[in-house]
């Protein structure tokens, strides 16, 4: 468990940060709309490992008897619901850009900037955060917590969110399925254009 722990880490690590560091390094990279949407995915991406694998590994496999409390335990389940949420939104942001570049063409190129595109990631972010910070606030009430192992803590707080969290996963899901679909659609309709002006 902790050598495949190391490796997701090394894989995710060296993949986004060498996305992040080529957008960073070159200009061009950052006047594209969809080219920071794709970074804001990789930033995404590089904090949940940073945040998210290490607690993992230390919670689940070192099982140290001082990680135990309701505190650590909100934190913990908060930060992997947080970067849960910002990963499927994230995708369901790139989905929604590819379908809009495609069915409205040249009147999507003309309106989307990099001004939008900052927009757009600073209300993925706010979205998120406000919507894990308010479901934690609840949580402040669960004395049970005490003295729990931070995994079974975790479990417990994830149990207690679900009516939370499935309903968001599920809508942002059942979004990306329709948008992946209406994609593929529009691909084949462009296609079709093409083959018929040939």
């Amino acid at each position: 468990m902790a050598f495949l722990t190391v490796k997701i880490m090394l894989v995710s690590l060296i993949g986004n940060g060498l996305f992040l560091a080529i957008f960073a390094r070159f200009k061009v990279f950052r006047r594209s709309f969809s080219n920071i949407l794709f970074a804001n995915l990789a930033l995404v991406d590089l904090l949940k490992t940073l945040v998210n694998l290490p607690l993992f590994a230390v919670s689940f496999i070192l099982e140290p008897s001082s990680l135990k409390g309701k505190t650590w335990a909100i934190i913990s389940a908060s930060l992997h619901v947080e970067f849960a949420f910002l990963n499927i939104v994230s995708m369901s942001a790139l989905m929604l850009d590819r379908f809009l570049a495609l069915q409205l063409e040249l009147r999507y190129f003309t309106w989307k900037t990099t001004k939008k595109a900052k927009i757009a990631v600073f209300l993925i972010w706010l979205l998120c955060t406000t919507t894990v910070t308010l479901s934690a606030v609840p949580l402040l009430d669960m004395d049970q917590l005490e003295g729990v192992p931070l995994n079974e803590a975790r479990g417990m707080i994830l149990e207690e969110r679900i009516l939370v969290s499935a309903p968001l996963t599920a809508f942002f899901t059942i979004a990306s399925t329709v948008l992946g679909f209406l994609s593929v659609f529009a691909i084949n309709q462009k296609k079709k254009e093409v083959k018929d002006c040939h």
